[in-house]
């Protein structure tokens, strides 16, 4: 009986660091698409720029 309770607690205990990994994995794509997102907006601004003082 208190086996079986240790493993229920342990498989509780084990749940938040799942949680953790799954959130660090979303924190990483996020700051690829926020950078993917910025180096085009950077490269779009250059563009017309350059175009605009060359023209």
């Amino acid at each position: 009986m208190l086996e079986q309770i240790d493993k229920r607690l342990d498989s509780i205990d084990r749940r938040p660091d799942g949680f953790d990994h799954r959130f660090s994995q979303v924190d990483e794509r996020f700051n690829w698409v926020i950078g993917t997102i910025l180096a085009t907006w950077i490269s779009t601004m250059l563009a017309i720029l350059f175009h605009l003082t060359v023209g």
